[in-house]
């Protein structure tokens, strides 16, 4: 599996994007993930990982905030780039430019699929989760009603 040498490009919310971009990140996300886009036009920024060579889109990651919690959104990486580290460049990107002080990331997520890669980054699970689903009108979205929750506080 070749390495890929990767630049991470932050972008403005989905609502500021251009159609190409937004058609872009939309594909991207139903060609490697079973995740929905559904919910994107909240994200309030994406950080997206290209491939240095080809500019191929690598990996992407919606973020939104809602007062002291910033989410972690739609994050994938491409089926054929995977375990090279984007995964970890994404959270750990969105984590050191866009939370502040004080806040906490939080995942919500499949824990079966992912619970040792956010374990990994320092995040903690969070249980009951359905106590944090009930924080805000993003935990507590239809979609994640199955979701485990993840977080790390800076």
């Amino acid at each position: 599996m070749p390495e890929h040498q990767t630049l991470l490009e932050f972008l403005p919310a989905t609502t500021d994007l251009n159609d190409d971009v937004v058609n872009e990140l939309e594909n991207f996300v139903s060609h490697n993930s079973k995740l929905s886009f559904e919910g994107a036009e909240d994200c309030a920024g994406w950080l997206a990982a290209r491939d240095m060579g080809s500019m191929a889109m690598m990996g992407c990651v919606g973020y939104a905030g809602r007062e002291n919690r910033v989410y972690l959104m739609t994050l994938c990486v491409n089926k054929d780039a995977r375990r090279q580290g984007i995964g970890r460049a994404l959270a750990e990107g969105v984590y050191n430019q866009v939370v502040e002080t004080g806040e906490t990331l939080f995942a919500l997520t499949d824990g079966r699929m992912n619970s040792g890669f956010y374990r990994s980054l320092g995040y903690e699970h969070l249980k009951p989760a359905s106590e944090y689903k009930k924080l805000d009108d993003i935990a507590g979205r239809k979609q994640h009603r199955f979701c485990t929750v993840y977080a790390i506080q800076k």
